[in-house]
């Protein structure tokens, strides 16, 4: 939701910027620096949670066959 907001935000400014009929002397570049630094971050953690939760379906897995066992016990030491 957060990083939907900050695109709508950079959306808006950017239809308002070119209905206006003035020009806007500010650098695009300098006016989202912080903003776009912190949708990075956002994006970080989306990746980071995304690897913890794949990481934790790790302790529901039982591997059948003949090497099942073993596989089932790399996979609980990877957990």
């Amino acid at each position: 939701m957060c990083l939907e907001v900050c695109s709508r935000f950079k959306d808006s400014y950017f239809d308002y910027k070119g209905k206006s009929k003035n020009q806007w002397k500010i650098s695009t570049n300098a006016l989202f620096v912080r903003l776009d630094a912190f949708a990075e971050r956002c994006q970080d953690i989306m990746h980071l949670t995304g690897a913890i939760t794949q990481f934790n379906k790790l302790e529901k897995i039982e591997i059948g066959n003949t090497k099942g066992k073993i596989m089932s016990a790399n996979i609980q030491t990877v957990f």
